[in-house]
């Protein structure tokens, strides 16, 4: 399930790195942002001109960025503060080069019929921590967020209807098998693989100096729009568990390689 975007939520992760197509970045949370230009050198669809001050202005206000001047120009940076907001709010965004330790975590929970609200709240939550669901109630996942989720059940108080299991025993015959079956991969490859090979279009006019779309801008926005919302759906799973072809790999890479979100003039 896609978590849906705020304005604002551009503007952080714009600020975070994260928007730079989560690549092996040096250092993700000191990645500066020119304040007089918009985010990566696009306006996505949900993030335009006549609010973008007002974003600003009211990450200000709450502390969760701050101005700077680098190089003589002012800039903004996220505080401790935005960057704790970031990581609580896009917690997958934090795991692209954590090494995996071989562990699974299991969800088993019970909730009855009349607790339906409380019971898909709780289902959300999974989805959007990276688990995958195993069975009707009963939920998993390689990621290391038990005490996020354990913080979770407590403020809800669903701690007597909720099994917390850490193990590093997972007896499948095919590990890769398994985990395409649990997060519906072969859909999200589809999605990759159709972004894969717009980029290698995308690459192929650039080096023959071609420009043949009618709106070149509106072409690459989109493009970027389509990258970032498969991002939002994406599990981002140990390579451990992946396809040696996975495409989202390739599909990082030739972002990297055309610059894609790099920070542009957004003369448009």
């Amino acid at each position: 399930m896609r978590k849906l975007l705020r304005p604002s939520d551009w503007l952080f992760l714009g600020l975070a790195g994260f928007l730079d197509v989560i690549e092996e970045i040096r250092d993700p949370f000191h990645l500066y942002s020119s304040y007089y230009l918009n985010l990566y050198g696009f306006i996505p669809t949900q993030f335009r001109r006549n609010n973008y001050k007002q974003l600003v202005w009211r990450g200000l206000k709450v502390n969760n960025i701050e101005k700077k001047v680098i190089n003589g120009k002012p800039c903004l940076e996220l505080t401790e503060k935005g960057k704790k907001n970031i990581k609580k709010r896009f917690p997958l965004f934090t795991l692209n080069h954590k090494v995996w330790d071989n562990k699974w975590r299991i969800v088993i929970f019970d909730i009855e019929e009349k607790n339906k609200i409380i019971r898909e709240t709780l289902r959300r939550k999974l989805k959007e921590l990276g688990f995958g669901q195993l069975q009707k109630s009963v939920w998993i996942t390689p990621h290391d967020f038990l005490d996020d989720f354990r913080d979770y059940i407590d403020e809800k108080k669903l701690t007597e209807f909720v099994i917390l299991i850490e193990t590093p025993t997972l007896i499948t015959d095919d590990l890769i098998s398994f985990a395409s079956k649990i997060w519906n991969l072969d859909k999200l490859d589809t999605l990759y693989w159709k972004i894969y090979y717009q980029l290698l279009d995308l690459k192929s006019k650039e080096e023959k100096r071609l420009t043949p779309y009618g709106d070149r801008n509106k072409w690459l926005n989109s493009l970027r729009n389509q990258i970032v919302s498969t991002y939002f759906i994406d599990p981002f799973l140990p390579r451990e568990l992946l396809r040696p072809d996975w495409k989202g790999n390739e599909v990082k890479k030739l972002c990297r390689e055309l610059k894609l979100f790099a920070t542009l003039s957004t003369a448009q």
